[in-house]
């Protein structure tokens, strides 16, 4: 509560059947109603898996215990989720990236689950980047109101980490592309890009924010993308958002 005080009269344990892999973060974000939504890797014998609970304000666990498999359909392993729920319709968007067994190729996959958990892009998600030999980062996602997610990643050679270039996309309610290029190049010089963080901002712009070393051992820089694809300041006014829309992890 504000003093501190537990409001649970014990802890809930999300996730005790198999490990969580070393080096592979959690997202987490508010349901705008007292609970959390939560996404994390787990590892269950030799497969990895994306993993969502959603956690009422009591602390009940309401998917599955030890969580919700977001993409059961699907051969590939996915790592490094990036939610971002939906206060007005209940759904979260998910977008992880995908990797073969080998861990030697990498993708980008995405789903959103209804309010109940169902699987509203299909047991399998969305594979919106192929899984193949351009090495992928973790990706970053934000919620643009009446029109879909934006989603970013880090791509380049994974022998060179000095070749990296940022990518975002704007993904519809149906899982598709928006833009005719589908994806638009934010940042195309080739440097050692890491760190990768995004947000929207009050006008209605997302906000990309990353670690970059093109001049030294590392800057930061940063880059708007609007939601018709361009890059720097909107050539338009646009509707202010929601302050719920605002923070993502």
């Amino acid at each position: 509560d504000p003093n501190g005080a537990p409001l649970w009269a014990d802890q809930v344990a999300v996730f005790d059947t198999g490990t969580i892999p070393m080096g592979l973060y959690f997202s987490l974000q508010s349901d705008s109603s007292g609970g959390a939504l939560l996404a994390w890797t787990s590892a269950v014998g030799f497969e990895l898996s994306c993993q969502v609970q959603h956690q009422s304000p009591g602390g009940i666990e309401l998917f599955p215990h030890n969580g919700l498999n977001a993409f059961p359909g699907s051969e590939n392993w996915h790592v490094f989720p990036t939610l971002n729920h939906d206060p007005a319709t209940g759904e979260t968007w998910l977008f992880v990236r995908s990797q073969n067994i080998g861990q030697s190729n990498w993708g980008l996959s995405g789903q959103k689950l209804a309010l109940d958990g169902s699987y509203l892009w299909g047991v399998s998600g969305k594979e919106l980047l192929p899984v193949d030999g351009t090495w992928k980062s973790r990706p970053r996602s934000v919620l643009i109101p009446d029109l879909g997610a934006m989603v970013f990643q880090l791509t380049g050679s994974d022998f060179s980490p000095d070749e990296d270039i940022l990518i975002g996309a704007l993904v519809n309610a149906d899982g598709d592309f928006v833009w005719p290029g589908e994806t638009v190049i934010m940042s195309s010089t080739l440097s050692d890009k890491r760190k990768l963080w995004a947000i929207t901002s009050n006008d209605g712009v997302a906000k990309a924010i990353w670690e970059d070393g093109r001049n030294d051992m590392g800057d930061i820089f940063g880059q708007n993308l609007n939601p018709d694809g361009t890059l720097g300041q909107p050539s338009s006014p646009v509707v202010d958002l929601p302050a719920s829309s605002v923070i993502t992890m």
